[in-house]
């Protein structure tokens, strides 16, 4: 990543990892939809040539994220970025890929079984893939963002920096307040957001509330934006998911089964 102020470098790095995530997306789709079939024996078919490009993008977003971490860091201290060369984690689920890269299929089977016709039952398992492709480039970003943050004596912590694609309510909520260093940044299914290393503690950014109350009336409904003039993190929960860690949630929502593990 190149020198620049600290706006444009978190600018530069959105726009790279959203190139890198839209560019992960359309190469699995693509071939999903080509397979002409999606029997049990296309499942290894789809593996032996999806894997290696997951592989490939989950390393390029681990180095990215080093890299603008190395530069935020070097940028508030006044010294020279130094990258630690971090590898993206093996398994962002803590499960092996395989198993999880196999679940789009599943999912074309169940609606094949429920009398879908074949062209909707391949677009839901297209739509499930996406969901794990982008959940899991995500989890490599929280996990390497964790991992550097966390051997660098001089930061204290992060703050969430909702300047994905798809921001919404309980992201920008989320984005009020600072988070320690060793705790994973809580995320969502198509949660794109990143993170600003903090060299010093700061308080909540307030400047954010009226962004906070448009999201809330357009993603949640105008009932939540009665919690206007309150704090809008009572109704926001992180939940523990099996697999993904630390989501955020409305209160009162729930993981109900394998279908949640997106």
């Amino acid at each position: 990543m190149s020198e620049a102020t600290p706006t444009a470098l978190v600018t530069e790095y959105t726009n790279t990892t959203q190139r890198l995530r839209t560019i992960l997306l359309q190469g699995l789709a693509e071939t999903f939809g080509g397979l002409g079939s999606w029997h049990a024996h296309d499942v290894d078919v789809f593996l032996e040539q999806a894997l290696p490009v997951v592989s490939a993008a989950h390393g390029a977003m681990a180095t990215l994220t080093d890299a603008y971490l190395a530069q935020l860091i070097a940028d508030q201290l006044g010294l020279v970025p130094a990258p630690l060369g971090v590898e993206a984690i093996p398994a962002p689920r803590g499960i092996p890929v395989e198993e999880t890269y196999r679940r789009p299929f599943v999912q074309v089977w169940a609606e094949l079984a429920q009398g879908r016709p074949l062209s909707e039952a391949v677009q839901a398992g297209q739509v499930r893939l996406a969901s794990i492709a982008a959940t899991d480039l995500q989890l490599v970003r929280t996990h390497t963002t964790r991992d550097v943050l966390a051997e660098d004596e001089r930061v204290v912590g992060y703050a969430r920096v909702p300047k994905g694609g798809e921001t919404c309510a309980l992201c920008l909520i989320a984005s009020t307040q600072t988070y320690r260093k060793k705790d994973l940044m809580p995320i969502h299914p198509g949660c794109d957001c990143g993170v600003r290393p903090l060299t010093e503690e700061t308080g909540p950014d307030e400047d954010l509330l009226d962004a906070v109350h448009e999201a809330i009336g357009r993603d949640l409904g105008p009932d939540f934006q009665d919690y206007a003039g309150t704090d809008y993190r009572n109704f926001m929960v992180v939940q523990e998911h099996g697999e993904l860690g630390p989501v955020l949630a409305v209160r009162g929502e729930h993981f109900t089964g394998p279908t949640d593990l997106s």
